[in-house]
């Protein structure tokens, strides 16, 4: 019997096409990983390139700090915007579909937020490309375009794993309803955290092979989160965040963060997180940035540590650990020295006061100094 789905032969002949069913499920992991764009469902827009940059199949999660893997995830993907993106792969005869793979999902997500490295996931990402016959640093700068630094999002990409700001993305040629109502429930009940579903479909016939994508369980809200996704954010939209979210005081701490870099002459870069709102002082030598610490909506000043270690001024340890100790100065400040190639933070409750607030820019003004070439000593003097 006809489906009533046709593909016109290259005689002219009329050719039934009808859904092939995937006898492996790994015949439908192989797809998404050769073809990221199935993950944008039916939303994305036609020729556009694709969001998502792949890092890893079967990649490995473990439940306990410092200990070997307990689980792995399907697939990792990361979107431009630096959200790690947790794939898990079912055909719809796998009867756990229906419920074990839910709480499945979640051990994921809730343990690669404590427990995975960000050296993991670059060194995934870089054998993935590497196996591939791919330069990760072409395959990154494609994917990121060459405005953009990519140590900066690999740290936007850590202070994500870090807040839970991921993406669960549930994939199989069918979902069944019971996994579509889960999809939409969490999607009310989580804010950092977006959940989706995909369907994938193959259609062949007679020399025809075509795939169909389709996005299940997305809620008005998530569809609002999604358009956000990307979003430039800028003085003003980023100061009525720090209000509507912040203590009394926050607002005048970051005033004081932004107004000093300003004043400084370094270019401020916006951010363009989904949830919560960022900007970077930059400082440009001879066409290369410098990034120094970065602010957000969430209260917290973080420290570019994993950037700074690229840098010729940084590139050493003993004068990354020179900048923690100058920080560690401030009563109320403590960062691990073990924080000297991440992006260790700083609560705005951590700058009590405006004695404070000096000390900490009068060690970025050093940092500066250290950067600019002047003749600055591990002791600090110039």
């Amino acid at each position: 019997m006809s489906t009533g789905f046709f593909s016109i032969g290259n005689d002219g002949s009329l050719i039934d096409v009808s859904e092939v069913v995937l006898p492996r499920e790994d015949m439908l992991q192989e797809l998404v990983a050769k073809y990221p764009r199935l993950l944008n469902g039916d939303e994305g827009l036609p020729g556009e390139p694709s969001p998502w940059l792949f890092v890893a199949r079967e990649m490995g999660i473990p439940s306990e700090e410092n200990q070997s893997d307990r689980w792995s995830v399907d697939h990792l993907f990361i979107d431009r915007s630096g959200v790690p993106t947790l794939v898990e792969v079912k055909r719809s005869k796998d009867t756990r579909i229906r419920r074990e793979v839910v709480g499945q999902m979640l051990d994921y997500a809730a343990n690669a937020s404590l427990f995975w490295p960000m050296e993991t996931i670059r060194d995934s990402f870089n054998e993935t490309c590497e196996s591939n016959s791919h330069d990760p640093n072409s395959v990154l700068e494609d994917f990121l375009g060459s405005d953009v630094d990519p140590e900066t999002f690999w740290g936007l990409v850590e202070t994500n794993l870090q807040a839970s700001r991921l993406r669960l993305v549930f994939l199989a040629d069918q979902l069944p309803i019971e996994l579509r109502r889960i999809i939409e429930f969490l999607n009310r009940q989580m804010d950092r955290t977006e959940v989706i579903g995909i369907e994938v479909k193959q259609y062949g016939g007679d020399g025809f092979q075509a795939l169909t994508s389709r996005t299940i369980g997305r809620t008005a809200d998530t569809v609002k989160h999604n358009n956000e996704v990307g979003r430039r954010w800028d003085e003003e939209t980023f100061f009525k965040a720090i209000n509507e979210h912040g203590e009394s005081r926050d607002e005048s701490v970051a005033r004081r963060l932004l107004d000093w870099a300003k004043n400084r002459g370094l270019r401020i870069r916006w951010g363009r997180g989904r949830m919560s709102g960022s900007f970077y002082p930059v400082l440009d030598i001879d066409g290369t940035p410098h990034q120094l610490y970065s602010v957000w909506t969430d209260s917290q000043v973080e420290m570019q540590f994993g950037t700074l270690k690229n840098r010729e001024k940084f590139g050493s340890e003993e004068r990354r650990l020179e900048f923690i100790r100058r920080l560690n100065s401030i009563p109320s400040v403590q960062i691990e020295e073990s924080r000297i190639s991440g992006y260790p933070k700083i609560r705005f409750p951590q700058l009590q006061s405006d004695a404070d607030i000096d000390s900490f820019l009068a060690t970025i003004d050093w940092a500066i100094e250290v950067i600019e070439g002047a003749e600055v000593n591990l002791t600090g003097n110039l």
